[in-house]
């Protein structure tokens, strides 16, 4: 009856907004539109590595349009410490579209999206759908996320591949299946190209998941296909890493603590060397966020399936970031992903009420967040600066 549509219509529309797909395009559709927002407003130029990953944007750009592929030994020697994936990917683009700052935080709002979907579909396999576009939420609203949309920094391109990988990891269950054992390779392979780095934050749950296949009953053929995704990582990412094999790792020890020395970063085993990260944690990741994944930290204690490849992607490679000198916000950005699937998995065993009202908390903290991390118009932006 006509008196009975506009119950009808609600239903159908309050259906749709439960579907995770759609929660999860409004995620990022909000995202998108704070970033496109944010870059047309700002009339900075850029500075220091924003500068320079935009300058190898452009002569990407460059070479591709003056020779094409035959330039490819050009763009491998744009610089001795970064690959070319990010820059290149902003340098196909201006092929088409002029290179203006809107192009280039494009192809970071493009990482941004591989991050959000790839984390959601690793919450999903793990534990349920309503975990995976939560994490997604505790990830995009996180206001060191919201801040490096409005930049061209590889660190986000970074996040959105080690999100990549760890689903490709879980996916190939141990290394038992061939052809998910085949795309963790080519993850591999691009997330080594998005910038160096990525080998700390992918080597521990890929050590954990390579011990379980070589101690399962059919150790052979889950060896040959954890052989199989090495080789075809490394091959992919050889002809960059080929010629620096040996200046590279001398460049990694010197910006972890010489340079750090010579800027006066305070020693290792300081406390305010070993309190930098947990200290700025609520800045960086969000003032509820951060108690969840300590609380989800303990919650994983009774997952024994999803435990360890989350601690191991979590915890290590912190570890190993907070014994070097050299500290930068940017370094733990990568780490966020699996945080906030961690936090999400917190809310897991909590009762419906408590689950609810958190998740309402999150969505209307998530929005306040992203309006103090890229306008700085709420009280909160002192937290979040």
């Amino acid at each position: 009856s006509a008196g009975s549509w506009p119950g009808a219509r609600g239903d159908r529309l309050s259906r749709l907004l439960s579907r995770p797909g759609v929660q999860l395009a409004g995620i990022f559709g909000a995202l998108a539109i704070v970033a496109a927002v944010w870059v047309q407003a700002d009339r900075r130029p850029p500075e220091w590595d924003h500068a320079n990953h935009l300058e190898r944007a452009a002569l990407c750009g460059q070479i591709l349009a003056d020779r094409g592929l035959s330039g490819w030994a050009e763009i491998v020697e744009m610089s001795s410490f970064y690959p070319p994936v990010v820059a290149c990917s902003a340098g196909v683009l201006s092929l088409v579209v002029p290179l203006a700052p809107l192009t280039s935080q494009a192809v970071i709002v493009a990482f941004l999206a591989l991050a959000l979907g790839s984390l959601f579909l690793l919450g999903r396999r793990l534990f349920d759908r309503p975990t995976g576009v939560l994490a997604a939420l505790i990830f995009g609203a996180a206001p060191f996320v919201v801040f490096s949309t409005t930049n061209f920094q590889l660190d986000l391109p970074l996040a959105a591949a080690v999100s990549l990988s760890l689903l490709a990891l879980a996916l190939t269950e141990d290394f038992s299946r061939r052809a998910w054992s085949v795309a963790a390779g080519l993850s591999f392979a691009f997330g080594m190209l998005v910038k160096p780095p990525f080998a700390v934050y992918l080597l521990p749950p890929l050590a954990l998941v390579a011990w379980r296949a070589l101690r399962a009953a059919d150790r052979r053929t889950r060896a040959l296909n954890l052989v199989l995704a090495l080789l075809l990582g490394s091959a992919l990412s050889l002809p960059w890493y080929g010629p620096r094999l040996f200046g590279l790792p001398l460049q990694i020890a010197n910006r972890s603590f010489k340079q750090a020395a010579l800027q006066g970063s305070p020693e290792i085993f300081t406390a305010a060397s070993l309190l930098l990260y947990p200290r700025a944690l609520p800045a960086i990741f969000g003032l509820l966020a951060a108690p969840l994944f300590a609380w989800g930290l303990w919650v994983l204690t009774r997952e024994r399936a999803s435990r360890g490849l989350l601690w191991s992607a979590a915890l290590v490679p912190f570890g190993v970031f907070l014994l070097i000198q050299n500290k930068n916000y940017r370094y733990v950005l990568p780490l966020l992903p699996v945080a906030a699937l961690i936090a999400a998995a917190g809310l897991r065993p909590l009762a419906p009420p408590w689950r609810r009202v958190l998740t309402v908390a999150l969505v209307c903290l998530s929005a306040v967040q992203v309006s103090a991390a890229a306008f700085a118009v709420t009280a909160l932006a002192r937290w979040t600066a």
